[in-house]
């Protein structure tokens, strides 16, 4: 569930067609290299815009935050000009767990005690967090704490676990008489760390056949019109300068 790698996907989309019109324009490299750029640019813009739209099909998170996580500087189109391939590649790191539907959604009142769950995949149901070993041996719960981001995009509260390990010196207990019993007193600060939970990333999400395949699919369906629309265009061009 947890980890701050930064995997990637290449999805590689049908080219036949612009392997086609590239042969065609091979003669006119200028507007050639004009119709690839374009089919490019496209590639990555419907990547961009259908991502969000059929995730959440397969995972429990909703549009707006899967439009949140991705955002355009996830995803970049790779033109090989040896085999007149296009690739899309989709980077990102691991999202956080409350990126997806989570229980509870807002740190409850204090003195409750609670337990933090989260559903990743819409027909597998939630799974509750369990404790986690810290660096000092003890097991350490999940819970949720404000992010302080005002921005609506952002995520307002984070599953966090303490790690077991301090900033400054570790605060120790001592006990002492007082009013004929005892008192236990913090005897210097110190702070624990806390570490985020995270969970899969995008392109994990976009590797599932219940998204990779619509994806793709749509993704050749787009790649043929426009290459046929810069196709025709570009030929269209040719015509009027040989007519002047």
């Amino acid at each position: 569930m947890m980890g701050d790698k930064r995997p990637n996907q290449i999805l590689y989309a049908d080219t036949k067609k612009l392997q086609e019109m590239s042969k065609l324009l091979e003669k006119f490299p200028q507007v050639g290299e004009l119709a690839v750029t374009d089919v490019m640019r496209d590639a990555r813009d419907y990547v961009v815009r259908t991502i969000p739209r059929i995730v959440p099909n397969e995972f429990a998170i909703d549009r707006k935050a899967m439009r949140s996580a991705l955002g355009r500087r996830r995803v970049r189109s790779i033109s090989n000009g040896a085999d007149r391939t296009i690739s899309i590649e989709v980077v990102g790191n691991r999202l956080k767990a409350t990126r997806f539907t989570h229980t509870p959604t807002a740190p409850p009142s204090i003195g409750n005690s609670y337990k933090t769950a989260v559903t990743i995949y819409n027909n597998r149901g939630s799974k509750v967090l369990k404790k986690i070993p810290g660096a000092d041996g003890k097991k350490k719960s999940v819970f949720i704490a404000k992010t302080g981001a005002k921005n609506s995009d952002k995520v307002p509260f984070i599953f966090f676990v303490r790690t077991g390990e301090y900033y400054g010196k570790k605060p120790k207990r001592r006990k002492v008489n007082f009013g004929g019993g005892k008192v236990s007193f913090m005897t210097s600060k110190g702070y624990e760390k806390i570490r985020p939970i995270s969970t899969i990333g995008i392109p994990q999400m976009v590797t599932s056949n219940a998204v990779a395949k619509p994806l793709m699919d749509g993704l050749a369906a787009m790649v043929d019109k426009t290459i046929t629309k810069n196709l025709d265009r570009s030929l269209q061009e040719m015509c009027n300068k040989l007519n002047r």
